[in-house]
């Protein structure tokens, strides 16, 4: 694929400006994330994830105020912290647990954002002990009440699903050493 740029603009007139104008456009193929401003400046400041928790003695709903900032940092009430990278149609959010260090990833669909309530589905360790977990939530501009957050969650078998020890039992019959 020949860029067309190469042809309308006059310019360009020498094989090396062709080159170096293939191989940004290459780049630019490779770039998954990307800046978008009007994503940011609604995103930017103060929101509130819902979900359930991994151990349901902690909590009926966990709410989450989380904390966009302009240079694409999230930090959590809990001083976890992280990383927004945007992508054409989804983002995500990669956050390291102030006190596991445990790595947590938050996806959502970008034109949601827009409407100031939006899913998100997460990948998590447990708080409790430590295993693996995927959840689906809800992020909010404004604060709701949990019994709402709750119903539009629904119930927890359907946002929620905890990796079962036994796989890694399995998984560790077929580890070859060497």
């Amino acid at each position: 694929n020949i860029p067309m740029e190469i042809f309308k603009n006059r310019e360009i007139d020498t094989k090396e400006q062709i080159d170096i104008l293939l191989l940004q456009k290459e780049s630019k193929k490779r770039e998954i994330f990307q800046n978008n401003s009007e994503l940011m400046e609604t995103l930017v400041g103060e929101w509130y994830m819902y979900s359930y928790p991994s151990s349901p003695q902690l909590a009926e709903v966990w709410e989450t105020l989380t904390t966009f900032y302009p240079n694409k940092e999230v930090i959590d009430q809990h001083n976890n912290k992280g990383f927004l990278y945007i992508g054409k149609n989804q983002s995500v959010i990669f956050k390291e647990s102030n006190g596991t260090k445990n790595i947590t990833t938050i996806t959502f669909d970008n034109p949601r954002v827009h409407y100031n309530i939006f899913i998100f589905s997460r990948v998590s360790k447990s708080n409790s002990v430590n295993k693996e977990m995927f959840n689906f939530g809800i992020c909010s501009r404004n604060r709701l009440d949990i019994s709402v957050a709750k119903e539009i969650l629904g119930d927890i078998n359907e946002v929620q699903l905890q990796m079962n020890y036994a796989m890694l039992d399995r998984v560790g019959k077929h580890i070859k050493i060497g």
